[in-house]
């Protein structure tokens, strides 16, 4: 198993530069026919932050506070974070069954698809993420706070679990088509189970420890917490363990997926 968590480490590291090349490649070229271009990466989630305000936040909540933040800012900074994860997921989950047709011509290891579909999202999140924080400082009576500074732990934590996830259904996928569109009801289901409309002590007690099992919920409210709350995250070293942990168990489980069947990715084109 240590063999086959390494071998998956060593191929990304090794070809880090090629994932940021391939990673630009495809930003690009996924807009090369738009006159807009990248600007369309921000203004699809514009609309749809207004339309959640506009629905949840005037019309469900009467644009009540969430615990002192204003709910408009409060859902901006959950939903930043909400679409890097439902994106990387879904593109990552389907990037080497969509791409069987190279696998003849590929001269890189096949893990490294995933790795650079999820790394070609950054860019979106980072550009969305600048506005969003940018905008809560002008324009909500939100404090600069000094928590930002962990910002990028929780960046690092949303993209390994992203890559996790992706490296393994990206190998199921391939195997066996109808778990992509499994995954997109899963993601869909998500949204709505994952604390970005609603806040988790608005359930009964009983509940609430079931929900944070979400390990989405960690980085939501880990990218409020830094932004919004000044909450370190040292603060819960349990739910920190169990996010790693269960992180750690999805990389296992696509590492070895991965390895032990790629070899025949080939026979499938």
């Amino acid at each position: 198993m240590y063999k086959t968590l390494l071998t998956i480490i060593s191929e990304q590291f090794v070809n880090r530069k090629l994932i940021l090349r391939l990673a630009r490649y495809e930003v690009k070229s996924s807009h090369a026919e738009k006159k807009l271009g990248l600007v369309w990466e921000l203004i699809n989630p514009a609309l749809q932050i207004f339309i959640y305000w506009f629905v949840f936040g005037v019309g469900l909540r009467s644009n009540q506070d969430v615990n002192g933040v204003p709910f408009i800012f409060w859902l901006m900074v959950g939903l930043s974070a909400w679409f890097f994860i439902n994106d990387a997921i879904l593109r990552g989950s389907n990037s080497i069954n969509t791409r069987l047709g190279m696998l003849m011509k590929m001269k890189f290891p096949l893990s490294v698809i995933p790795a650079y579909v999820v790394v070609s999202r950054v860019y979106q999140h980072l550009a969305m993420l600048g506005i969003v924080i940018l905008a809560t400082l002008l324009f909500s009576e939100v404090p600069l706070q000094i928590t930002l500074l962990q910002l990028p732990y929780y960046f690092f934590s949303m993209v390994m679990f992203v890559f996790s996830v992706s490296l393994l259904t990206s190998t199921l996928i391939t195997l066996v088509k109808d778990v992509y569109p499994l995954m997109q009801s899963v993601m869909r289901m998500l949204f709505y189970l994952t604390p970005i409309l609603w806040t988790v002590d608005s359930f009964p007690k009983a509940l609430q420890g079931l929900l944070l099992l979400n390990p989405i919920a960690y980085i939501i409210n880990g990218y409020r917490e830094s932004i919004l709350y000044g909450v370190w995250f040292f603060e819960n070293p349990t739910y920190m363990l169990y996010f790693w942990s269960f992180t750690a168990i999805l990389f296992i489980l696509g590492a070895t997926l991965h390895t032990k069947f790629r070899q025949s990715f080939n026979e499938l084109v």
